[in-house]
């Protein structure tokens, strides 16, 4: 049931010093803070966790800051905003706050997240330092759920390798019969739609703004060229085309350089890990993600490359290309297994050998938590 609502002079809350709560001589650990946000998960309601001190702290108090919390918006329409120690401790105050312990008095308080910054001594350092503290905490624990996945990605990389080499040799012979003028307009004409179009031009009128025929000065209607799509071809092959300038190889190379000395392979060796770069965990977890950025677009352009090499896509691009409607007329088709005949019309085509492991499935990547 909603709380029952007051006068606002009216206290809605009591102030109650107790000594018994007042027992955190030292920093609270992080099964304290796991408490606190459990009892606000269920209930709403900060001031009424076991251990929350109601009085107001010293005026200069220099807490230090567990978490940060927010009511749920869940339970918002069941409870009274809550009181905050330092500035309204009898009347209803915030939604968002934080959780900090008062060294001097052994205590903890939820008070409102901007209160502390006018009444408390040094808050926004007390801040900055939880913030700097949670940043790393995180680090730590990216850390220990990923650091094992890193012999696996380098094993990846190792498996990748010489497939990326070929990728990009293949890559650069259909540049090499396909400029990157006829990439692009190719690129165009799709339009980011997946479909390549035959075009008829048909004579339309032309029309002014209120929808009526514009004539010349013989009184002929005026007409103009109009392209219309007569055929549509679905074509997966526009990752791969947009692609082709991307160094596939070099991207494995990367992700590699950017995980040297991270691998772990059990809980002790993160740990070491860990303990090696505690002074640069961000640099670390910066590279384990670029790392898998890295990966992970060779991994792409391996698939789109694949993709675009797939028969029947090779068959659509050459029965559009070698049409005269088509927007760059070219030809495509497979001579025989692993060899691709690929050109323009007007040129010299060239046939292209295919890899066998170019056209292999790729496993997926183990994502990061």
């Amino acid at each position: 049931m909603p709380e029952t609502k007051r006068k606002i002079s009216e206290p809605a809350y009591e102030v109650k010093d107790d000594p018994s709560i007042k027992v955190f001589e030292h920093f609270p650990g992080k099964d304290i803070k796991d408490d606190f946000l459990e009892h606000l998960r269920l209930t709403g309601k900060p001031q009424d966790w076991k251990f929350h001190l109601s009085t107001s702290p010293p005026r200069g108090a220099r807490p230090r800051i567990l978490t940060e919390f927010v009511v749920p918006e869940r339970l918002r329409k069941h409870v009274l905003m809550a009181p905050c120690p330092i500035c309204s401790p009898r009347h209803p105050k915030y939604w968002e706050g934080m959780l900090a312990w008062f060294e001097e008095e052994h205590a903890i308080r939820a008070i409102g997240r901007e209160c502390g910054h006018h009444f408390l001594g040094d808050f926004s350092e007390a801040v900055a330092r939880y913030r700097r503290d949670a940043a790393a905490d995180q680090n730590f624990e990216f850390m220990i759920r990923n650091c094992y996945k890193i012999s696996w990605a380098e094993a990846r990389i190792d498996e990748l390798h010489a497939r990326a080499r070929l990728a990009d040799r293949t890559k650069d012979l259909i540049r090499t019969v396909i400029p990157k003028k006829a990439i692009s307009e190719i690129n165009r004409h799709m339009g980011g739609t997946g479909q390549l179009h035959w075009f008829d031009v048909v004579k339309a009128p032309v029309m002014d703004a209120f929808g009526n025929y514009r004539y010349d000065k013989d009184g002929e209607v005026i007409t103009q060229e109009v392209p219309v799509v007569k055929e549509r071809f679905e074509f997966g092959g526009l990752p791969a085309l947009k692609s082709l300038d991307d160094r596939t190889e070099a991207r494995l190379i990367t992700a590699k350089k950017l995980l040297e000395g991270l691998r772990a392979d059990d809980e002790d060796a993160v740990l070491a890990v860990a303990t090696e770069f505690q002074d640069s965990l961000e640099e670390v977890v910066f590279r384990i993600r670029r790392a898998w950025d890295m990966l992970g677009d060779a991994h792409a352009q391996l698939r789109d490359l694949r993709e675009f090499l797939r028969p029947s896509n090779i068959e659509t691009l050459g029965t559009w290309g070698r049409d005269h409607r088509a927007i760059r007329r070219v030809r495509a088709k497979y001579i025989s297994a692993g060899v691709l005949l690929l050109g323009e019309i007007d040129r010299r085509a060239r046939n292209i050998p295919i890899h066998g492991c170019l056209m292999e499935p790729l496993p997926p990547i183990i994502a990061l938590e």
